[in-house]
């Protein structure tokens, strides 16, 4: 990559310098190699025992789509104030190999109104939607996991099926 550079200059000592383009294309190199899969970038995690923890969404306005792997991992969790404050957040779709939701982690989400989950309800604490007042859940016919106590709700919002 570097070795083919084009030059056009010599300095006062006589070396070769790269061009404006050269220079450029050897910075935007750089930059592809250090870019993220397209998707991941939007999430921090962390990797126990061969599964994926998602500790932090990078709020972008709009909806979500939690990956179902990330460098062949599953994702199982989702960590305690993962999406916390992302008040531009609107929906999220979860995928079935979530099984915990950590605490407050929705909290103050306040533009969020549709969670989907692909799979069953995973355990989750009543305060992962402090603060996200017009969410409602949505989950697919058949799906298991939720305390029947809540009635028609999940995590003490709205529950549709």
């Amino acid at each position: 990559m570097l070795k083919n550079m084009k030059t056009n200059r010599a300095t006062a000592t006589g070396v070769p310098q790269p061009t404006w383009a050269a220079r450029w294309h050897r910075v935007s190199d750089l930059l592809l190699l250090t870019l993220p899969v397209a998707g991941q970038a939007q999430f921090d995690y962390t990797t126990d025992n061969g599964t994926i923890t998602i500790t932090r969404y990078n709020c972008t306005a709009g909806a979500a789509t939690i990956p179902s792997t990330i460098n062949g991992l599953p994702v199982t969790t989702l960590g305690d104030r993962t999406f916390d404050g992302c008040t531009g957040l609107t929906s999220v779709t979860i995928p079935n190999r979530i099984t915990t939701l950590g605490g407050f982690a929705f909290a103050g989400c306040t533009g969020l109104t549709s969670v989907y989950f692909l799979g069953n309800a995973p355990n989750a604490s009543r305060n992962i939607f402090l603060l996200a007042p017009a969410v409602t859940i949505y989950f697919l016919a058949g799906a298991a996991g939720w305390d029947p106590r809540w009635g028609a709700t999940y995590a003490e919002r709205p529950a549709r099926f």
